[in-house]
Formats: C-alpha cells, structure tokens, sequence
C-alpha cells in the first residue's frame, strides 16, 4: 500500500470515527455499531446518520409535543393537534406575505386571541372568552365558531370543500386540524386571507 493510500484510509477513519462519536453524543438508543459504518463510503455513511438523527429528533419532538397542553399552560397546545410531520410547510409558499405572517402567527400561538393573552394573565383557559360569544376564545373557535366571523367565514369553507375530502362529513375539531394542516397554496391562501381580515376587523 502507497503512502498516499494509507493517508486516505487513515483520514476515511478519522472521519468515520468522528461521524459516529457525534451520533453516539446525540443518542445513546441509536442501535448502531461501528461495523455499520465500516468499509461504506461517506455517502453512504451520510445517509445512515441522516436518517438515524432525523428519527431520533422526530421522536423527541413529538415526545415534548405530547406534553403541550391548555393546562400545562403551554403554547404549543394546537400547535400539537395538527402539526404531525416534520416538512416544509405549503402556506409558506403562499405569495402575500401578510397571508403567511397571519398563519404562522396562529399556528405558533403568537396571536391577540384569549386563549393566549389569558395565559399571560395566568387565567384559567375556561376564563379565557370571547367577548362576542362569552366561550373560551381558542384558535378553533375563532377559525370554525365565532358568530362576529361568520360573513367572513363563508369563503373560506368554500375552499375547504373544495380542498379538503368530505369536509362537511368531519367533526368541528377534526375540520379545524384540516384546516390547519394547510396542505395546499389554495387553502393557505383562503385562511390567510380570513385571518387578515378577521384581525383587521377587531382592530
């Protein structure tokens, strides 16, 4: 063997093992053994890290999401109803940037509804109301229920039953996670505007 030879065996090593103490820092449950990544190329090996650390991030994150709810006082309490993949989300492709603003407000609970500015007040969540309705104002309630909205509602449940399957066919909760899920520009575009105009309204 050439000395060149052995200096990239030697470096191929190096980074292979470099490549699996950082895995092995990041996850102890890993399963994997350094004959996994033995003899395999850096692509290859990238591969296997990729999946592996993906994995194990989703099932972290989905883990703290559990934990998320209105009386955990947390703000991730919708936000864990309808966000269940890791993805590059559709409504961020939505060309108004008010539109996209508006949603990525709601969906992170960065938003004026009840709902939230009574957990800055440590209210109880059913003391949190609306002040039309005098129910808890929660995101579902301001999307599907409220009566001051309802004009404005219409077109976007137009949309709905054109983007979403059997729509109409849903419980309210699973019609508002629908709705939230955002899985297509269309739809994106009708809540954007909703809640453009919804807040717009109470102002």
């Amino acid at each position: 063997m050439t000395i060149r030879k052995i200096r990239n065996a030697n470096l191929l090593m190096s980074w292979v093992s470099r490549a699996f103490e950082i895995f092995q820092e990041f996850s102890n449950r890993s399963g994997l053994k350094f004959d996994d990544f033995k003899n395999k190329p850096k692509v290859q090996i990238k591969k296997i890290l990729k999946r592996h650390l993906r994995d194990e991030y989703e099932d972290k994150w989905s883990g703290e999401l559990d934990l998320c709810t209105v009386d955990s006082n947390k703000k991730l309490r919708t936000y864990k109803d309808f966000k269940i993949f890791l993805r590059f989300e559709p409504y961020l492709k939505v060309e108004c940037p008010k539109y996209r603003i508006a949603i990525s407000k709601l969906r992170m609970s960065a938003h004026n509804l009840a709902i939230e500015t009574g957990r800055h007040k440590s209210q109880a969540p059913d003391d949190r109301l609306c002040v039309t309705c005098n129910v808890p104002e929660t995101e579902m309630h301001h999307i599907m229920e409220c009566t001051k909205l309802s004009t404005l509602r219409d077109p976007l449940l137009a949309v709905c039953r054109k983007e979403i399957y059997k729509f109409d066919n849903l419980q309210v909760e699973r019609q508002f996670c629908r709705i939230m899920e955002v899985n297509t520009v269309d739809l994106a575009n009708a809540l954007g505007q909703f809640l453009v105009e919804a807040n717009n309204m109470s102002s």
